[in-house]
């Protein structure tokens, strides 16, 4: 049987019905994005660091990437994590 799940403060919780109680498990994680996954508690210090960051960049003359290369790099992203290529 396979079976999916996330990662919720260190414990496993899976998508539907768990196994019974007392059954061994085995798991492998796939790749995952560095921003909490989305039932992740939200971090409004890391939000707010984060966009001083990208503020203080652009105020330093950095140059950002261009719209549609960012979507291409996030499409990429998504289809390996999709197919489970983490």
């Amino acid at each position: 049987m396979v079976q999916h799940g996330t990662v919720v403060n260190g414990v496993i919780v899976p998508d539907g019905p768990p196994p019974p109680e007392g059954t061994r498990v085995m798991f492998e994680a796939q790749g995952s994005f560095e921003y909490p996954h989305p039932l992740a508690p939200y971090d409004w210090e890391k939000e707010l660091a984060l966009l001083r960051e990208s503020i203080a960049a652009m105020d330093a003359g950095e140059k950002g990437k261009p719209a549609e290369q960012v979507f291409a790099e996030l499409d990429q992203e998504l289809d390996r994590n999709a197919i489970g290529e983490g």
